[in-house]
């Protein structure tokens, strides 16, 4: 199973340019084609007299043309044979920036998360990585959701009752059994920097059961009706957020402690294969690398326009 999630977000303005993408007419006028000094008498120029260094057809950077940012998260799952992807593997010596709060890595790693941000420099590393896996399965799949809602990655379904358990922002240890939930990460992005470039992630696990027992609810009409219970379990203790820069990608995977502890990050990235000949459970193990591409659209010609540094290698 696997993923591509798209993202648009519509309504960012911004003047094409401005955020460091090249603009061969962009430049500043300071004059409004004013004779040369050099071409009159020597008294001096006067105030309608200042040159034109540079000519007087460029652009001001008031007058380029406003375009919308889209933002498109390319999410790949690649699964492995277990142990691959575990904190000694070189994949996390590829993607080594933490994420920007070091109580939230806390908490992640003692769920049995583990996250890290790679810059654009990385992608070839992390690209011969995967290609050198035993046995990899990578795949992708795409979603376009609303940018002011928070939106489901899906993972999976899981068979049978899992005794899951977590620490919350307290520090204090929760268990959890659920049965035949569906496993996800809902994500959100935004822009919060100045560079437009890089994007704000946000993440945070969630199970979810099958719905309960039907139980009356007033709906807004002011009438009662029969409504199957919604059994979400959102772990906003294990949420986290991340700048990844432009280029970038976040990489989320699990610690070594998930196989001998069924801690919270294991049905998203454990998955069974079987038993030995012993009679020993084997896993296969999972990594996701999560990688921001931000397309412009001119809202002149209402077309899009995609930087190619940034276009190019889209199925990386």
């Amino acid at each position: 199973m696997a993923f591509l999630l798209v993202i648009s977000l519509s309504g960012c303005l911004w003047p094409a340019g401005a955020d460091g993408v090249s603009d061969e007419g962009a430049g500043v006028v300071e004059g409004d084609g004013v004779t040369n000094a050099s071409e009159t008498d020597d008294t001096g120029p006067g105030a309608d007299e200042v040159a034109e260094e540079d000519g007087g057809d460029e652009e001001s950077i008031f007058d380029r043309r406003p375009e919308r940012l889209i933002v498109e998260l390319q999410v790949h799952r690649i699964e492995a044979p277990a142990g691959v992807f575990g904190e000694e593997s070189p994949v996390w010596k590829i993607a080594s920036a933490p994420i920007a709060s070091a109580a939230a890595d806390l908490r992640l790693r003692s769920n049995g998360f583990l996250a890290a941000v790679g810059r654009d420099s990385d992608r070839n590393d992390l690209l011969a990585f995967m290609e050198s896996l035993p046995k990899p399965a990578i795949a992708t799949d795409r979603v376009q959701p609303d940018s002011s809602k928070l939106v489901d990655i899906e993972i999976g379904e899981h068979k049978g009752t899992l005794t899951l358990f977590h620490f919350d922002e307290s520090g204090s240890l929760r268990g959890l059994e659920v049965g035949q939930p569906r496993v996800r990460f809902r994500m959100r992005c935004e822009f919060r920097s100045l560079n437009l470039r890089d994007v704000w992630l946000e993440i945070m696990p969630e199970l979810e059961e099958p719905p309960g027992a039907p139980k009356w609810v007033i709906g807004p009409d002011e009438r009662a009706r029969l409504v199957p219970q919604e059994r979400r379990h959102t772990f906003k203790s294990v949420a986290f957020g991340v700048e990844v820069p432009k280029g970038g990608f976040l990489l989320l995977g699990a610690t070594s402690e998930v196989y001998e502890t069924p801690l919270l990050a294991r049905p998203f990235f454990l998955a069974e294969a079987g038993e030995t000949k012993d009679g020993v459970q084997r896993y296969r193990e999972s990594v996701y690398v999560i990688r921001p591409i931000i397309r412009s659209v001119s809202l002149d010609a209402g077309r899009e326009e995609t930087p190619a540094s940034e276009g190019e290698s889209d199925g990386e």
